[in-house]
């Protein structure tokens, strides 16, 4: 198993690939309601977002790929 990045924070229950709205916005330089927009439209814009339940979660792993190129 490998180990986190020293700014990630490991919450028992909580994958740390998985960041919220806010904190993609964050990534990405836009605002969160811009994020929001993005992950809302369809086909949803913004990259390795998925609803669960009533909230929202980014894979960081999938949008900093895609950004970066890969888009596999």
């Amino acid at each position: 198993m490998s180990s986190p990045s020293s700014n990630t924070t490991l919450v028992k229950g909580r994958d740390p690939d998985l960041i919220s709205i806010p904190e993609a916005a964050d990534l990405l330089g836009i605002s969160p309601e811009t994020a929001y927009r993005l992950a809302r439209r369809d086909p949803c814009e913004l990259p390795g977002a998925r609803q669960i339940g009533r909230s929202w979660r980014v894979s960081r792993p999938k949008l900093l790929a895609h950004f970066h190129g890969d888009d596999n």
